[in-house]
């Protein structure tokens, strides 16, 4: 999962030269599901409370079998 903000330029960095690499995303897409969230909006904002998010671009590598609502 990538969590960013409108305002975070790092983020819009990684977008803009490094997801668009076609080994990049040839290599995420065979190994994950990929989504992008604002966390600055819906759920986005609980995810910052569940995962302690306080620096951007954060990525979070979550296990397929838990559920991002649930407490692991």
């Amino acid at each position: 999962m990538n969590a960013y903000t409108y305002w975070c330029d790092p983020c819009k960095l990684m977008v803009k030269n490094i997801f668009i690499l076609q080994s990049v995303s040839e290599y995420y897409i065979q190994h994950f599901i990929n989504v992008n969230i604002n966390t600055e909006k819906g759920v986005g904002i609980e995810l910052v409370e569940k995962y302690h998010i306080n620096s951007y671009p954060t990525y979070l590598f979550i296990n397929g079998k838990v559920s991002l609502f649930t407490e692991v």
